[in-house]
């Protein structure tokens, strides 16, 4: 029996000919759902939607550019058109997103609303004895438990372009704060990395967090290493004390991605703590 028949669209999965060809009927039906006010030549209104040159004109791009476009025809689209392509087409959340991946092959860059930040800061003040702090996608410090900071460090008391929290694990208040934070290392460069290279290259803020990394002799040494490492979803680290006392913290960290964001939270393992010798 002859699946390919049967099943035509699990045949044709991953192939070339299944992007371009849902990438075509995607851009189709957007374009033709747009109202036009174009008249024909007769002066009767003709049916509603866009044509390819008329959607060209409103993206500002030459018609064969278009046409290259809905056939598939481009390689790694540049992501601002691709958002002109959505807005312009008036696409859903879930839309753009098949565009993207069909476009590119991979989901677009998202960015949390002020309403989404303010909701998850009472979610956060809502629980103050479980610290926690949300970021964007390139660790940037947006949200933080006010009461009890992140166990790091207050991110009040650094400039804003310090709120980072993959480049804080570089400082020296890190190195104080948390217990053999070198070893660390390797896995928080490996991170980046991959988090860069599954965005190819599109996000501004990890480029710049990129660019940043490898300004510092550890980062980049472990940078050329070439390592990738998956997000940890739970880790237990050791934090050191004021008193010298050492106690063990576990992290939770997960990403949202249709937000942009990430969050980590902070909870104290069960165990009692261990008094070393101040240095």
């Amino acid at each position: 029996m002859d699946t390919a028949v049967i099943h035509p669209i699990r045949a044709a999965a991953g192939t070339e000919q299944f992007r371009t060809r849902h990438l075509g009927e995607l851009l189709r039906r957007c374009r033709e759902r747009r109202p036009s006010t174009a008249l024909r030549t007769d002066g009767a209104r003709r049916k509603p939607g866009l044509t390819q040159e008329e959607a060209a004109a409103l993206l500002c791009v030459g018609d064969r550019h278009y046409r290259d476009f809905e056939r598939g025809r481009l390689r790694h689209p540049d992501p601002a058109f691709l958002d002109q392509v959505a807005e312009t087409m008036a696409m859903s959340v879930a839309e753009r997103e098949v565009l993207y991946y069909l476009a590119c092959g991979h989901g677009p860059v998202q960015r949390a609303t002020r309403t989404d930040l303010a909701a998850m800061q009472q979610w956060i003040d809502a629980a103050p004895d479980q610290p926690a702090l949300v970021t964007d996608l390139a660790w940037n410090l947006l949200l933080w438990s006010r009461d009890e900071p992140l166990m790091l460090q207050d991110p009040e008391s650094l400039p804003v372009e310090s709120r980072n929290a993959i480049l804080w694990m570089f400082s020296e208040a890190a190195k104080q704060r948390f217990v053999d934070v070198e070893q660390e290392y390797p896995v928080l460069v490996g991170r980046v990395r991959t988090a860069y290279l599954s965005a190819q290259g599109t996000d501004p803020a990890l480029n710049h967090l990129v660019e940043r990394l490898l300004l510092i002799p550890e980062a980049a040494r472990w940078w050329r290493e070439g390592e990738l490492h998956a997000e940890p979803v739970i880790q237990t680290r050791r934090l050191r004390g004021p008193d010298g006392s050492v106690r063990h913290v576990r992290s939770i960290s997960t990403t949202i991605p249709h937000q942009g964001l990430r969050l980590i939270a902070f909870t104290p393992v069960s165990a009692p703590p261990i008094i070393v010798a101040q240095r």
